[in-house]
């Protein structure tokens, strides 16, 4: 991940050679680039607007500011480009803006002078971004096995009840366990952003309470 130090400034040329290197990584090998036009709300319908692209890779954002330059922050550019035109689940907090070389600040205006001419801007992802894009998927896998699993569990557990366990029940109750283990030791070593934090405590609730369950049946079931 490409990084600057606080108020480096990146010459064009590494801007440029930086943006080649993560288009990649940020947009997928093969993808179709995006090209999308908008206009962030508020301003004079009669005045004409700045265009500020903002680039990612081959993607393509053009956002319309008729606020004037010098009164919209990074921080509504960020919040403006995540609600309607980066694809869903990335929030604005994860994006980082270059301008001018510089990693812009949320509090900064695009343009302190309020220059009347069109802007660029590089849009790139916090360090550690697709670490948490990669956990958000490992949750949604993990839910879905655990359903899965809690279905398993209510059919053993109705078995165990009825006394018709066997030793295949014994089996799947021992893989049970040793799914609802895994599940509940790797919530804990997997990153995800503070969007998904409640959804992780549930699956590692619901894991933890289904092991109970299973632990609980071996000490009941005649096999």
């Amino acid at each position: 991940m490409l990084m600057l130090a606080p108020g480096y400034t990146m010459p064009a040329a590494a801007v440029a050679e930086g943006e080649a290197a993560v288009a990649g990584a940020e947009e997928g090998e093969g993808e179709p680039a995006v090209d999308l036009e908008g206009e962030l709300p508020g301003g004079d319908a009669s005045q004409a607007p700045v265009v500020v692209q903002v680039r990612q890779g081959r993607n393509r954002y053009r956002v319309r500011v008729r606020r004037g330059l010098a009164t919209v922050t990074f921080g509504e550019l960020s919040d403006y480009l995540a609600e309607q035109m980066l694809p869903p689940g990335i929030p604005s907090s994860e994006l980082r803006l270059i301008a001018r070389g510089k990693t812009a600040s949320r509090e900064d205006p695009l343009c302190p002078e309020g220059s009347s001419k069109d802007m660029s801007v590089m849009l790139m992802f916090r360090e550690g971004f697709f670490v948490a894009a990669e956990g958000a998927k490992w949750l949604q896998e993990k839910s879905t096995e655990l359903g899965e699993a809690e279905v398993k569990l209510v059919r053993l557990t109705k078995r165990v009840e009825a006394n018709f366990s066997n030793a295949e029940t014994s089996v799947q109750l021992a893989e049970l366990e040793g799914l609802l283990e895994s599940l509940v030791q790797s919530v804990d070593s997997v990153r995800v952003n503070a969007t998904k934090l409640p959804q992780m405590r549930e699956l590692r609730d619901r894991s933890a309470n289904a092991l109970e369950r299973v632990l609980a049946l071996h000490k009941t079931a005649r096999f």
